[in-house]
């Protein structure tokens, strides 16, 4: 079992009773909690670590550590157990300091609200405020799903807009005795194809690899199928990542304050957290590990090879295991007949960086159109769903490819004729 970095409700105030909702008329003090029905989540008061500063969070109730997945005031904390969470007359949901008698904390206010507006806490983990007096989704006013801490809670949607820019991701607590925002993020890019990338500050340390209508082609084995279905929904601006569950167990996505993205699993024989996923997992997980035109393999050492027909940029460096410089072809291109196109399976495609997508021609259409034009350097179907369509071209290095234990779809590499047919020292198929 992995460790769980960062996540844990190591002290917090014991609850002297709970309240079932958050009305105008019911609020709740620091040493009070909201329950959900099932009494699988709480939300209260806490202090992270040895912290000594107040939180308003939600922490799932029945697995021993108890995980924080959502805090609300995370960048104002609390300085006492003076907090009070009510509810104002526009259904605003607010977070008063009552010792410096401050709001720390608020939700969006609503115009023309009925009277019976409340906060209710769901055994899906969310935070609702809704009008009673409405029927859903009319009613649902605000959601806590909607303003992601650093966990990703079944239902949750990570989302990516091309157009306006606008993001929905997770981000780091800064440290474990501290929830405020940290270095590392985990969200969707949607410049090209639908993406998940995990970041520190803005430089990329994991790349899920792309979408190609089925998985993303980085990690073939990102979800026990049998348990959880990752969904990516796709309009014209936007991109949405969104886990559901086929079972009736609970699972999350979480990311810690060091970095490190972890899928676990509520046992609930046990009452314990199983880790299942985590990424990075190894060395060839690291983005762009082995430079350009190179691939990693985890079961060979070195783990970065050239692909055929290339050698490495700097001799010196590589014999030092130092792989960043990368590969460079040992000939110039041949666009006059001398090139062609080496299949390569079990392979992550490459990033998408310095490359087109074109969603409606097919494969022999897309090979024409890497052929004719001498600075491409591979190609690939963009979709492998209904029929197969679409083309990615690449112009440029070719960054982040390595060995995979199954074959999630094919890459087409430009190599010297001499190398069609051949692998590179590094491919060993599985």
């Amino acid at each position: 079992m992995v460790p769980l970095f960062g996540l844990l409700l190591v002290s917090y105030f014991s609850a002297s009773k709970s309240v079932e909702v958050i009305t105008r008329s019911q609020s709740m003090r620091d040493g009070e909690t909201v329950l959900s029905a099932r009494k699988t989540y709480e939300m209260g008061f806490f202090s992270p670590g040895s912290s000594k500063m107040r939180y308003l969070g939600i922490w799932f109730k029945k697995a021993q550590p108890e995980v924080v997945v959502w805090v609300a005031n995370r960048e104002n904390p609390l300085e006492n157990s003076t907090g009070v969470l009510r509810m104002d007359e526009q259904g605003r949901l607010l977070l008063l300091d009552k010792e410096a008698g401050k709001v720390v904390w608020s939700t969006k206010g609503f115009l023309n609200t009925g009277v019976r507006v409340f906060a209710k806490l769901l055994d899906s983990g969310n935070l609702e405020v809704r009008d009673g007096e409405k029927d859903l989704p009319a009613g649902l006013l605000w959601q806590s799903i909607d303003e992601p801490s650093h966990v990703m809670l079944p239902g949750m949607k990570m989302s990516a807009n091309r157009r306006t820019g606008a993001r929905r991701h997770l981000t780091s607590w800064k440290s474990p005795d501290d929830p405020s925002p940290g270095n590392y993020t985990v969200e969707m890019d949607f410049s090209t194809l639908p993406r998940v990338l995990l970041k520190h500050h803005q430089a990329i340390k994991f790349s899920t690899g792309h979408f190609n209508g089925y998985r993303f082609v980085g990690v073939p084995f990102m979800q026990p199928e049998s348990v959880l279905q990752c969904v990516v929904r796709i309009t014209e601006d936007q991109a949405d990542y969104i886990i559901q569950m086929k079972i009736p167990t609970i699972s999350i996505m979480t990311l810690s304050y060091n970095g490190v993205g972890q899928r676990l699993l509520y046992d609930e024989g046990t009452n314990v957290w199983e880790t299942f996923t985590y990424l990075p997992a190894d060395e060839c997980d690291r983005f762009a590990n082995c430079g350009a035109f190179s691939i990693c393999n985890m079961s060979n050492f070195p783990v970065c090879g050239c692909l055929e027909g290339y050698a490495p940029r700097n001799g010196d460096e590589w014999d030092q295991q130092n792989f960043s410089s990368g590969c460079v072809r040992r000939t110039r291109p041949d666009c006059s007949g001398g090139d062609g196109f080496l299949l390569m399976p079990l392979l992550k495609l490459p990033h998408l960086i310095n490359s087109t997508v074109d969603i409606d021609i097919s494969l022999s259409e897309c090979r024409n159109k890497c052929t004719s034009d001498c600075s491409c350097t591979a190609y690939a179907i963009a979709n492998v769903t209904d029929g197969m369509g679409g083309c990615i071209t690449w112009f440029g290095d070719l960054l982040d490819m390595r060995i995979l234990e199954m074959n999630v779809q094919d890459l087409y590499i430009r190599v010297p004729a001499s190398s069609l047919g051949k692998r590179p020292p590094s491919y060993q198929e599985q």
